[in-house]
């Protein structure tokens, strides 16, 4: 047993005493990197009148009824526009639109143009990258508008292709 112990007591000197040969050669030196992470497709969405009110009666085809403005935190290459809540339909590749129920009970008939359409919506282009996109809200067709409110709902979306 004493050999045991002398033997454990041995190895256990050699190895404290090569950590004691080593040494440092160097300076330490010390770097850092800030990551910075967004959240993924943040936008801001606005839709303005054309008028602070409209005249009931006969509206003309392409009347502008109102302007979104649509702000993204990364530059897209388009944004995606859709109707929300009313019946919307995709008229042409360049053209959804939807029909919206006023107080009065009578439908206004409303479309968004654009560049091309997808997932049943339209894409709004600037011809290049940007983070600021535009589109308008027109009337569609020859129409008889009864007094009320009529209340129009369009969704967002930033969008890469």
């Amino acid at each position: 047993m004493k050999k045991y112990v002398l033997s454990f007591l041995t190895m256990t000197m050699a190895l404290s005493s090569g950590a004691a040969f080593a040494a440092e050669t160097g300076e330490l030196v010390k770097q850092n990197v800030k990551l910075t992470f967004e959240a993924p497709g943040v936008i801001q969405h606005d839709i303005s009148a054309g008028a602070d009110t409209f005249i009931a009666g006969v509206l003309l085809p392409n009347t502008n009824l109102a302007t979104g403005s649509v702000k993204t935190n990364v530059t897209v290459n388009a944004i995606r526009v859709n109707f929300s809540g009313g019946e919307s339909r995709v008229i042409s590749p360049t053209l959804i639109t939807a029909e919206f129920t006023g107080s009065g009970g009578d439908a206004l008939k409303v479309g968004i143009p654009g560049s091309d359409g997808v997932d049943a919506g339209v894409l709004i282009r600037k011809g290049a990258d940007d983070t600021s996109f535009e589109y308008k809200i027109n009337s569609v067709g020859d129409q008889v508008i009864t007094p009320g409110e009529y209340v129009v709902n369009v969704t967002a979306q930033a969008w890469n292709d």
